[in-house]
């Protein structure tokens, strides 16, 4: 029994040395997160609305070649079937 008590007496100092490392490691994480943050270059508001317009311009004109294509494909299935069903 007395071996027990000291087991138990042991563990309590090594369960909070393993908490506090933990903690440790936790408190780290949020501190080199937060000093990343600081290293971030955010873009000035003329860069910020130029890139967001060329972005807008960009999907655009692939939206309508795309459109293109597909419009055309359609065309070209209606006509195959056109043909094939004559």
């Amino acid at each position: 029994m007395a071996d027990n008590k000291d087991k138990e007496n042991k563990s309590k100092p090594e369960n909070e040395l393993k908490e506090k490392k933990v903690k440790d490691k936790k408190s780290n994480v949020f501190k080199a997160m937060a000093d990343e943050y600081k290293k971030i270059v955010w873009l000035s508001f003329g860069n910020l609305c130029k890139q967001t317009v060329n972005v807008i311009f960009v999907c655009f004109f692939f939206g309508v070649i795309i459109f293109g294509i597909d419009a055309g494909f359609g065309y070209f299935m209606n006509y195959v079937t056109n043909i094939l069903s004559k």
